[in-house]
């Protein structure tokens, strides 16, 4: 399959970092990931990755027209929704701690 891109689209290399077709690197070092990228791997929708940039939930750093963002504000955006259990609710009937019933879920769907 033959994929067209425009001089200057970022692209990552097989070493994982990212760079543009023109052959220059942005100044964005290897743990930078692009929308898609980062959308790709928390499983959401790129058009969530963005609102969340333009809310401030999420970090990014513009690249000509792309937005480029790091892993670590990636990870810190995601685990920011969750809002702390009740009082009582960290404990199960039984005892037993409560299981992260939310990172199951993202999990599984992250695995589609």
């Amino acid at each position: 399959m033959v994929v067209w891109r425009r001089r200057g689209d970022l692209v990552e290399g097989s070493d994982g970092a990212v760079g543009t077709t023109s052959g220059t690197k942005p100044s964005a070092s290897p743990s930078m990931l692009t929308v898609s990228q980062a959308a790709f791997r928390v499983g959401h929708d790129p058009a969530t990755i963005r609102r969340w940039i333009r809310t401030g939930r999420l970090r990014a750093e513009c690249v000509g027209t792309r937005h480029v963002i790091e892993e670590r504000d990636l990870s810190q955006a995601v685990h920011s929704d969750m809002l702390p259990l009740p009082p009582g609710w960290d404990r199960m009937a039984n005892g037993e701690p409560m299981p992260d019933i939310v990172a199951f879920l993202r999990g599984s769907h992250a695995r589609r």
